[in-house]
């Protein structure tokens, strides 16, 4: 089974997306938070921290863990779980590494 990690930078009322590229295997062309697969051996709070360094250069100070979720789609993407956490305070500026997002969006909560 598939067990993941899902980072969501927290400012004042706004949190922070991506947009997945066309090609992204999991929910691809869609708006989504940050994180990814855990290795083996990896902690989810492990993958937290390397996944925020490795997609926005940042490192996660303060964060919260909000729960985990079922893969909502299993017939299409198999069986997963997601573990997600807030992250309020971190170490760097967050910009757009790699190319697993088209663009990194600041969204109010209520819009996101």
């Amino acid at each position: 089974m598939r067990i993941c990690e899902a980072g969501i930078l927290v400012k004042g009322d706004n949190v922070l997306l991506r947009s997945r590229s066309k090609a992204a295997a999991l929910y691809p062309n869609t708006w989504d938070v940050f994180g990814g697969h855990c290795e083996p051996g990896e902690s989810v709070e492990q993958t937290l921290v390397r996944e925020l360094n490795e997609e926005l250069g940042v490192q996660p100070l303060r964060y919260v863990a909000l729960g985990m979720f079922d893969e909502p789609n299993p017939t299409v993407y198999g069986p997963g779980e997601y573990h997600f956490f807030a992250v309020y305070e971190w170490r760097g500026e967050p910009a757009n590494l790699g190319d697993e997002h088209q663009t990194i969006e600041w969204f109010r909560v209520t819009d996101a």
